[in-house]
Order: structure tokens, then C-alpha cells, then sequence
């Protein structure tokens, strides 16, 4: 299982995270968001981390203007069968981890996207994951953090989003947070 941190909002927290065994370090693109980074930030984490790099965005036109810029864009919002048209290459696609996921899924399958099964309100439960069956082309993400990871090990999923689940407060990622769940997930 691979963890992917997000939210990263400064180079020293993409060097912190990276050094101690993230597989994928994620940045928010999404204006007026607590986690949101600039171009100049981006670029500067880019340039620190080497790959891994996924830029998250809700926004099917910001995901086609980077992809190439970026190891992987995700699209943190239901997409339309024309939207995903529109993007080709390494695209994690955000599913609600509800009754409509399970058909939508079908869809980000069907164009080849990483599926990443998201909590809808609050934290995610294993048992929201039992409606999608094998899990092993996914990612799961919302609410896991130290507190519960535990209970996601065994999910079969094929890499874990964390985001909040690792900060001390404000966004700024803890490191010993970080390390205990490196330490779980490999």
C-alpha cells in the first residue's frame, strides 16, 4: 500500500514528507481553500520533491492546463462522461463513497482514471468500501489520519490519501504524524 500526503502547503512540509516515505505528495489548487498554493509555491515544490507529485484540483479545465506539468492531477469533483474526455495521462478521479459512487466508479474505470473512494460527510468507514468490492486499483481518503488507519490496512486499496489526518493545526503537517503512519502503511 502507497500513502499519499495532501494539503501540502510549503516546501519544507514536501521535504518532510517526502524524506520520511510518502509515496505522493498532494497541492491544493483550488482558490480560497485553507490548503490552496500558488504557482510560484508549486513550482518550487516540484523542483524539491522529484515525482510524486499530484496537484488537486475541482476543476476539469485547471487538471487539462497542468497534467503535463505534474506526475498526476486529481479532480476532486464528479466529473461528466465529456469532462473526462477531455483528459488524457495519470488522473486520480474523486468518487463519493456512497450509493452513486458505485455506478460513477464504472465510468472513472472506463477512462482508465485512478478512482480515489471519498468519505462524503465526515470520516470514511470500512464499511463504506464494501459496496465497491476489489479496491486494489484505488485510493481511499477522508478522515484517516493516526486515530484509525489501522482499520483501512486491510481495505485492499492501493494507496491511502491523507490529509488532515496528519497536521498539527493550520495545515502544517506533523512529522511524527507522518512517520506513525509511514510506519503502518510499508
Amino acid at each position: 500500500m502507497k500513502l499519499k500526503i495532501c494539503g501540502i502547503k510549503t516546501v519544507e512540509d514536501a521535504i518532510t514528507a517526502r524524506s520520511l516515505g510518502a509515496d505522493m505528495i498532494g497541492v491544493i489548487g483550488i482558490k480560497g481553500t485553507l490548503r490552496a498554493v500558488n504557482a510560484e509555491e508549486l513550482k518550487k515544490i516540484r523542483l524539491c520533491i522529484g515525482e510524486g507529485l499530484v496537484f488537486v484540483t475541482d476543476s476539469v479545465d485547471a487538471a487539462e492546463a497542468i497534467i503535463e506539468k505534474v506526475d498526476l492531477v486529481q479532480v476532486h469533483a464528479v466529473m461528466k462522461e465529456e469532462d473526462m474526455c477531455k483528459l488524457h495521462g495519470k488522473v486520480i478521479a474523486y468518487v463519493p463513497a456512497n450509493d452513486f459512487g458505485t455506478n460513477y466508479i464504472k465510468m472513472v474505470r472506463k477512462h482508465r482514471f485512478i478512482p480515489l473512494i471519498h468519505a462524503v460527510n465526515g470520516k470514511l468507514q470500512i464499511e463504506d468500501l464494501a459496496r465497491f468490492g476489489d479496491i486494489t486499483d484505488s485510493g481511499i481518503a477522508g478522515g484517516i489520519g493516526v486515530d484509525n488507519v489501522s482499520q483501512f490496512m486491510s481495505s485492499g486499496a492501493m494507496f491511502l490519501d491523507v490529509s488532515r489526518g496528519v497536521e498539527d493545526g493550520n495545515g502544517k503537517k506533523s512529522p511524527w504524524k507522518i512517520r506513525y503512519l509511514v510506519g503502518m502503511v510499508k
